[in-house]
């Protein structure tokens, strides 16, 4: 299976209080601490929750740190509080929407379960689903769960579903790789780094063998007197990383990813996850800990991926050397700007600063620094003036 999402529509979603934006293969997410980078991309992960088996409606709320509707929902909501996603999708040539809206049940003090309003599912602008439908009238409690979460539902959409249910979210957290235990990785546990080893030791030999090596080829150009990387499992069987380093002695020295820096293991699991698979990749902030020429290099290394398998890669990023590659075009940016009253969402392709930089040759990080930097940073040098 292959696909990508073409299209993302909120309304009253977190800090969002409206959001209709064209998503292009590649994808760069920049706006200030705090506007929401991560909360847009959370909706994907949100739709990934609904689908897969264990997710449904209830857990993919309650889950992931998100405390249910009454904590989603724009607190800048108006009159219409009802909490809509809407994307749109290409999956094998086909094209798929999907519409949800929600609305919380009970008073405030007394909150009940969150209730479908309205679902419905069209596959190449034919309906396959619309909800409520006339079970939904004569049992209205069908309305809190969703057709996406329902085998008996979804038999329409289960190209749409799995696709959904396909998507990679990576944000490694190195501490999680060096500790991880075989529980720890849970449903998603994996995207914060915790499966990582898992993950490469319980690929096929031929197939990691091949990813391994491009690995090792992309780290003897970053790390000094890297020789090889592969797995091993210690006595207890639980599989392990281990690098190879070349010194002075004829057979090097030996370290395990207990030993790695936090810069070594995050470029191992962005090389990991870039080099297997076909379907959406969400990432947060894929420059942390990396030396900032290789964070400039990082564009360059997702191109090509992306030509060759057509996957889609979807990252948040507060990085300005990420950001200075040429070959990066405005429509692969979505710029969030805060408001009082919500978090914008601009499509760089919009933003005159952005195609003029553009149409001049320009890299279009200093432009983007410009529309981002919080407006009173020149001053926070006066925290460490005496008083």
């Amino acid at each position: 299976m292959s696909g990508h999402f073409t299209r993302l529509v909120l309304h009253n979603w977190r800090n969002f209080e409206s959001v209709d934006v064209e998503l292009t293969e590649r994808v760069f997410v920049v706006g200030p601490n705090a506007s929401g980078k991560s909360n847009l991309l959370d909706a994907f992960r949100f739709l990934q929750e609904l689908a897969i088996d264990g997710g449904g409606l209830t857990n993919a709320l309650e889950g992931a740190g998100r405390g249910g509707i009454r904590r989603i929902r724009s607190l800048h909501a108006k009159k219409n509080s009802q909490l809509h996603i809407e994307v749109e999708a290409e999956v094998d040539g086909d094209k798929w929407r999907y519409l949800l809206k929600l609305e919380a049940t009970g008073p405030s003090h007394r909150p009940g379960p969150a209730s479908v309003v309205e679902e419905r599912v069209w596959l190449n602008r034919k309906v396959k689903l619309k909800r409520p439908d006339e079970d939904d009238e004569r049992d209205p409690e069908l309305l809190l769960a969703t057709a996406l979460e329902q085998r008996s539902a979804n038999a329409g959409f289960r190209p749409l579903r799995d696709f959904l249910r396909s998507l990679d979210y990576i944000h490694v957290v190195p501490q999680l790789v060096r500790q991880a235990k075989a529980d720890d990785t849970g449903r998603f546990g994996k995207g914060l780094g915790a499966g990582l080893v898992e993950s490469i030791h319980v690929t096929p030999k031929k197939q990691q063998a091949s990813r391994l090596r491009r690995i090792e080829l992309a780290l003897k150009l970053v790390l000094p007197q890297f020789d090889k990387l592969e797995t091993f499992q210690d006595p207890g069987g639980r599989p392990h990383l281990r690098a190879r380093y070349r010194h002075w002695r004829p057979q090097g020295v030996w370290q395990d990813e207990s030993a790695f820096s936090d810069g070594t293991v995050r470029l191992i699991g962005l090389l990991w996850y870039l080099s297997g698979g076909n379907t959406p990749l969400l990432l947060e902030e894929p420059e942390l800990s990396l030396h900032p020429a290789a964070v400039r290099q990082i564009p360059r290394v997702i191109a090509p991926i992306v030509r060759r398998t057509g996957r889609q890669v979807l990252m948040s990023t507060h990085s300005m050397d990420l950001l200075s590659d040429k070959g990066i075009d405005p429509s692969e940016v979505i710029v969030l700007e805060t408001t009082a009253s919500s978090t914008k969402v601009l499509s760089g392709s919009k933003i005159p600063e952005l195609v003029e930089a553009a149409a001049a040759d320009l890299p279009l990080g200093p432009a983007i620094d410009a529309l981002t930097r919080p407006p009173g940073l020149q001053n926070l040098p006066r925290f460490g003036e005496a008083r």
